[in-house]
């Protein structure tokens, strides 16, 4: 990563995306009601035969209540305005710590680092991430990156920098909890200008960060860093 690459992001509710959860909790609550409701008080919506027959009468609202809860649901979500929704790269914001190995040298030997991340967004689509890494307490390299998702919700270009031949271009696609990228370097790293990197998130509070790489023309792949990250406070 310090020869390659340790552009990265982190994932988990950052204050805003909870407090859009608070105001989605309460804005749905009194739909939830509808589902637990008796059978009287479900008695005042209509009950179409067809939909709902040979419940009974109590049946019949019970199956009624549920219906209506389903529609009362799907309604205030429509009517939540936009910023009551995370936002897609809301996931990836936060502050970590981080461990794992990097690739250094030109011998490419492993070596072990600790890690401090911050990911901030910049708007709903945009990331900007700022770290430094240690090795053996004598080497420390600042990284950052710079990502931004299209309105797709799927394809992802950005920057690296941090990296000995100077700032690399990222570009991607994020499916899921999952981001991979192909890294390509300004100047030959290891016989050639590029390698992979995909970004993991398995929960909200933890991320495993890998890049691969071609060590050398013909050579073997390997894995050049292998990063886990952990949300701080978790």
């Amino acid at each position: 990563m310090f020869s390659r690459s340790l552009n990265l992001i982190s994932p988990g509710p950052s204050v805003s995306s909870i407090t859009r959860r608070r105001v989605l909790r309460a804005a749905i609550l009194p739909c939830l009601q509808l589902f637990g409701s008796s059978s009287e008080g479900l008695e005042q919506f209509p009950q179409s035969p067809v939909a709902i027959g040979g419940f009974g009468r109590r049946g019949s609202a019970m199956k009624a209540g549920f219906v209506w809860g389903l529609a009362c649901v799907a309604s205030t979500m429509a009517a939540l305005p936009a910023e009551s929704q995370a936002a897609p790269l809301s996931r990836f914001t936060g502050s970590f710590s981080a461990s794992g190995t990097v690739v250094l040298g030109p011998s490419a030997t492993e070596h072990h680092v600790n890690c401090d991340f911050r990911a901030t967004s910049q708007g709903d689509r945009s990331i900007v991430l700022r770290g430094t890494c240690r090795a053996y307490l004598i080497i420390s390299r600042a990284v950052a990156a710079d990502l931004v998702l299209a309105p797709d919700d799927s394809r992802v270009t950005g920057t690296y920098t941090g990296a000995r031949v100077g700032p690399a271009s990222l570009s991607g696609r994020m499916r899921g909890n999952a981001i991979d990228l192909v890294i390509t370097w300004p100047q030959p790293v290891y016989g050639d200008t590029r390698a992979a990197m995909r970004i993991v998130s398995p929960s909200p509070d933890q991320m495993r960060i890998t890049v691969t790489d071609r060590i050398g023309a013909g050579g073997p792949m390997r894995t050049t860093t292998d990063l886990t990250l952990t949300r701080r406070g978790s």
